[in-house]
């Protein structure tokens, strides 16, 4: 660990400036910076400059990410619902229409969760065992 440890001064200042722009950041890989760019002849302002430069860039895809998602939330919606009904029109030629009621409108949470528990193993097992070919 001791050959970790920077020589020279200019090692030194950027990795203070590494360590000042990311806190977290580990003693070691802030050397390990600091080192690359004591090589590349970085000063310390444009270290600096870079640091907050890459940082700009995170939060930019970080905004762009929130978008995406904020844009698919209808289609993903949409697809659970279509997936929803698919599955609910698949059980109801499979299982019983009671369980179908007591899945949906039972007073006790417990039961509600059998049934749908019931439901979808049956559902499951049938499209795993079923090998008919359904004309188009």
């Amino acid at each position: 660990m001791s050959d970790m440890i920077p020589t020279n001064p200019v090692t030194e200042e950027l990795a203070a400036v590494v360590a000042a722009s990311s806190p977290g950041i580990d003693p070691e890989a802030a050397h390990q910076i600091a080192e690359q760019a004591a090589l590349l002849r970085v000063s310390p302002e444009t270290l600096k400059q870079i640091l907050e430069g890459f940082e700009k860039i995170a939060e930019t895809l970080r905004q762009i990410a929130n978008i995406i998602t904020e844009a698919l939330k209808p289609l993903v919606e949409w697809a659970t619902k279509a997936v929803r009904r698919f599955f609910e029109s698949v059980a109801g030629g499979i299982v019983p229409r009671k369980w179908l009621h007591l899945a949906k409108h039972a007073k006790k949470a417990r039961t509600r969760k059998k049934y749908r528990k019931r439901i979808r193993e049956a559902v499951i097992t049938f499209l795993c065992t079923s090998r008919e070919e359904v004309p188009a």
